[in-house]
C-alpha cells in the first residue's frame, strides 16, 4: 500500500490520525469502504506477525511475534512486578537472547521458542510478515482468475533461444517471467485488485503494461539508447519482443546474444524502477546504464570457459578437494555441529592462508531451530571475523548449498532465517566477501572443530596447537591442494 496515496492519508485523517492502520478501530460511522478494509484486516490477523529484528516496536506480551507458539503469542499474562515491555527489554548489549532475565518471568518452554528466532548483528527495524509463506509476503490465490493477457509473447522458438541465453539464472527466470508478463507491474496488480490504479508510478500518464515498463516510458527509452540497441525505436504500444530479437539474417548465436543482453538491460531497469517504488530513489537512466554494464561484465567474465568447467569430471573432484587460496590471501570455511534434538549448536569458521595454515579461527555456541539456521549462523561469523580482521575479497566455503544459495541470491529469504541471510548479505557487500559451495569432503576441517567444540574437546589453544585428530586433515589439505 502506498501510504502517501490520495485515499490512504483520507481514510488515515478521518479514522486513524493518531495509530495505525493495525490499531485503527471501526469508529461510530464507518463507511462501507472502510468496514471493508477492517474485514480484509481481520483475515490478515490470522496470520500476520511481527519478525524481530531490534525488537523496539514489539509488545513482549501482547503481540504476535513467535512463530512457533499458537497465535504466534505467549498465552500468560504480564506480572505486576515485571521488568519486561518490549521484546527489545530481553535482548541484551551483546545483541543476544537474556536467557535468564525471560527465565524469571515466563515458562522454559516458551524461552526454548523464543531461543529458536536468530537476531541481526546489523541493526534493523521490526517488520511485519505473513507467517503461512516462506517469504513472508501475503499473496492472493490467482489460480481461478484470468490470466493476464499482453501483446509482450514471444513465439515457440524463442523460448528455446532464452535458455540458452548466457545470464545468471535469475536473469534468465525473469526473463522469462517477463515475456510471460507475470511480472509485477502497475497492471497486473490493478487486474488482480492489489492496486488503486494501473499507471506507471515513474511518468504516472500511462498504464504500466509490460511493454511501457520496459520499453515506452521516457527514462527507459533513454536507457535502451543509451545501450545503443536500435530496433527499439520502431516500437509500438503492441510491441513483440520477437520482431526485433529473432531478426532475419541472424545466426542463432548472434539472436542468442542480443537476446541476453536484451534480459541484462531489462533486469537493470527492473532493479530501477522497483527502487523508486520501494525506496523512493529517483531513476537516474545514466545509473542503470551503468548497472548494465557492470552486469555484462561479470556475465562475460563468468560465462567465458564455464561449459568446460562445468562439463568436466576434473571440477567435479574440486568440488571434494579443499583448494589454497593465492598466494598472499586467505580463505575460511566453516560449519555447523547440529544435534538431532535440542537447541544448543556450534558454529566454526577456520580461517588458512595459501600455505594451508591455520591463521585464525572460531567455534561457539549458537540457539537454532533448523539445520539450515545453523549453517548460516557458521557463515555470518566467517563473515564477521573477517570484517573483524580487515580482510577483503575472501573466499567463503560451506558444505550447505542452500546456505550458500541464499548468501549470494537477490531473492527475499526466507522468514525463519532472514535476519542471518540479510547480514550476510550486508557483510559481504562491506567486505567485497565471495562464498563457495564445496562438498563435505573438501571442508572437513571446519566439519571437524564443530564437531570436536559440540563434544567439549577442542583445546583453547586448538589455532596455534591443532588438536591430533585435524592434524592429518590438515596435512591431507595441503597435499591435495598441491
Amino acid at each position: 500500500m502506498n501510504k502517501d496515496a490520495y485515499w490512504a492519508r483520507f481514510f488515515k485523517g478521518i479514522y486513524f490520525p493518531k495509530s495505525s492502520f493495525l490499531q485503527a478501530s471501526r469508529g461510530s460511522r464507518a463507511s462501507w469502504a472502510w468496514l471493508s478494509l477492517l474485514h480484509g484486516r481481520n483475515l490478515l490477523f490470522k496470520g500476520l506477525r511481527w519478525q524481530v529484528q531490534d525488537g523496539k516496536n514489539i509488545d513482549f506480551w501482547n503481540d504476535a511475534w513467535i512463530p512457533s507458539l499458537p497465535n504466534f503469542k505467549i498465552s500468560m499474562a504480564k506480572s505486576v512486578n515485571s521488568e519486561i515491555n518490549l521484546v527489545a527489554d530481553v535482548i541484551d548489549r551483546s545483541g543476544q537472547w537474556d536467557i535468564s532475565k525471560m527465565g524469571r518471568e515466563i515458562p522454559q518452554k516458551v524461552v526454548d521458542a523464543i531461543l529458536k528466532i536468530p537476531l541481526p548483528h546489523v541493526k534493523r527495524p521490526d517488520h511485519l510478515v505473513w507467517h503461512f509463506n516462506s517469504s513472508g509476503i501475503y499473496t492472493v490465490n490467482l489460480s481461478q482468475r484470468e490470466k493476464p493477457e499482453s501483446s509482450f509473447k514471444l513465439k515457440k522458438e524463442a523460448w528455446k533461444v532464452m535458455w540458452k541465453m548466457k545470464v545468471p539464472n535469475k536473469i534468465r527466470s525473469f526473463w522469462w517471467r517477463a515475456c510471460k508478463n507475470i511480472l509485477a507491474t502497475k497492471e497486473n496488480l490493478f487486474k488482480r485488485r492489489c492496486a488503486v490504479d494501473n499507471l506507471c508510478p515513474i511518468c504516472e500518464k500511462e498504464v504500466e503494461t509490460t511493454e511501457h515498463l520496459f520499453f515506452l516510458c521516457p527514462w527507459a527509452k533513454m536507457v535502451w539508447f543509451g545501450c545503443n540497441i536500435k530496433p527499439l525505436g520502431d516500437l509500438g504500444g503492441n510491441a513483440s519482443v520477437i520482431k526485433w530479437v529473432v531478426m532475419e539474417n541472424l545466426t542463432v548465436k548472434e539472436v542468442t546474444n542480443l537476446m541476453g543482453r536484451v534480459a541484462q538491460i531489462a533486469w537493470n531497469i527492473w532493479k530501477s524502477r522497483n527502487d523508486f517504488v520501494f525506496n523512493k530513489t529517483k531513476v537516474n537512466p545514466q545509473h542503470t546504464i551503468t548497472s548494465f554494464l557492470h552486469t555484462e561484465r561479470e556475465c562475460l567474465k563468468a560465462f567465458e570457459s564455464p561449459r568446460v568447467q562445468m562439463d568436466n569430471p576434473a571440477n567435479q573432484e574440486d568440488l571434494s578437494t579443499w583448494r589454497a587460496p593465492d598466494k598472499g590471501r586467505f580463505k575460511a570455511n566453516c560449519d555447523a555441529a547440529i544435534p538431532a534434538s535440542g537447541l544448543r549448536s556450534i558454529a566454526a569458521v577456520v580461517l588458512r592462508n595459501w600455505k594451508g595454515k591455520i591463521v585464525d579461527g572460531l567455534a561457539k555456541s549458537v540457539y537454532v531451530g533448523t539445520s539450515l539456521g545453523g549453517e548460516l549462523h557458521a557463515i555470518r561469523a566467517a563473515c564477521e571475523m573477517l570484517i573483524s580482521l580487515g580482510l577483503k575479497e575472501v573466499e567463503v566455503e560451506s558444505d550447505s548449498q542452500q546456505a550458500i544459495h541464499l548468501s549470494v541470491s537477490e531473492l527475499v529469504p526466507p522468514w525463519d532465517v532472514r535476519a542471518l541471510v540479510m547480514d550476510i548479505r550486508h557483510f559481504a557487500k562491506e567486505g567485497n566477501l565471495l562464498f563457495k559451495w564445496v562438498r563435505r569432503a573438501a571442508n572437513k576441517v571446519a566439519h571437524e572443530v564443530a564437531s570436536l567444540a559440540f563434544r567439549n574437546s577442542l583445546p583453547c589453544n586448538w589455532i596455534v596447537n591443532p588438536p591430533i585428530s585435524l592434524v592429518p586433515v590438515l596435512k591431507k589439505d595441503v597435499i591435495e591442494s598441491l
